[in-house]
């Protein structure tokens, strides 16, 4: 089944809520998503996710921002893990500390507390 016809902003939020939700997955990342699974999330053709944001690089990084302005912690986090210099300047400390705290929980807890 075919999505609604969207205007291209409309499409492009769209896709990266879907975008979020897989990179939340158990066992899933933000730098695994592919074109074809995300477009098979979002119910389009993965030429539609290709007009929106043109090379995987370009869909993963737009995702990363994307979780920045919404406060995704999980996605957040797995760029703080990676590394991601896209990251630089754009998360403020608030949620750093939220970052921190849900690694620390997804870790089990302090290591003292093990």
């Amino acid at each position: 089944m075919r999505a609604a016809r969207l205007d291209p902003a409309r499409r492009r939020i769209q896709l990266l809520d879907v975008a979020l939700q897989l990179a939340q997955t158990d066992g899933s990342s933000y730098r695994e998503l592919t074109r074809a699974g995300v477009a098979a999330a979002a119910g389009v053709s993965p030429a539609a996710v290709s007009y929106c944001f043109g090379t995987i690089p370009n869909m993963r990084r737009a995702v990363l921002r994307h979780a920045v302005r919404v406060r995704c912690v999980p996605v957040i986090a797995q760029g703080v893990v990676a590394a991601d210099a896209d990251l630089n300047g754009r998360v403020d400390a608030t949620v750093m500390q939220q970052v921190a705290a849900w690694v620390v929980r997804l870790a089990g807890g302090p290591p003292d507390q093990r």
